[in-house]
């Protein structure tokens, strides 16, 4: 009995031994203008073009990509646009999960104004979730503070914050 206790205990500490979180504090932030990253989703088996506007770098290889916001709808009779922006967490090219944000805003011509904001987090791999999130309209801008934890028998071994905003001007752009 002895002994499997003892195995058991050194199978936990081997298992802890080997788990090194990510510290946000030894990344590389670059903002790249135009470039599109290839990323393979596992959850469709396919890969995907993400057109990034910047990508954090962590010390063990992972990356973290905020996208360019898209306009997913746009009314001109209407005077009202839809947004999105992903920020999408990867290492080794593979797509973990990815934080969706989308808005909506009714402009003028002169300002906007955002009337809704929504944020979902979609795990593709790992045993990474969602920990809080904290999404809302204000003013011409959509903001979304999101926090995905990575757990290893219950205990959080890694934690990404991530913010995305999502802003229109009053012609109806959004950025």
């Amino acid at each position: 009995m002895n002994k499997k206790i003892f195995m058991i205990l050194l199978s936990v500490f081997i298992l802890f031994s080997s788990v090194s979180p990510v510290d946000a504090s030894g990344s590389n932030l670059s903002t790249i203008g135009s470039q599109r990253i290839t990323l393979f989703n596992p959850c469709f088996e396919d890969y995907e073009e993400i057109n990034a506007a910047s990508v954090m770098t962590f010390s063990d290889g992972s990356q973290l990509i905020i996208s360019k916001a898209t306009t997913d709808t746009f009314n001109k009779e209407n005077s009202n646009v839809t947004g999105t922006k992903h920020a999408d967490f990867a290492k080794d090219g593979i797509l973990l999960w990815r934080v969706t944000l989308t808005a909506s805003f009714d402009y003028n011509g002169v300002s906007a104004t955002c009337t809704t904001a929504n944020s979902v987090t979609q795990v593709y791999q790992g045993n990474w979730s969602e920990s809080s999130n904290n999404t809302y309209p204000s003013g011409n801008t959509a903001v979304a503070y999101v926090t995905v934890v990575r757990k290893v028998l219950f205990i959080v071994v890694e934690t990404q914050n991530v913010t995305l905003s999502i802003t229109c001007d009053g012609n109806g752009h959004v950025s």
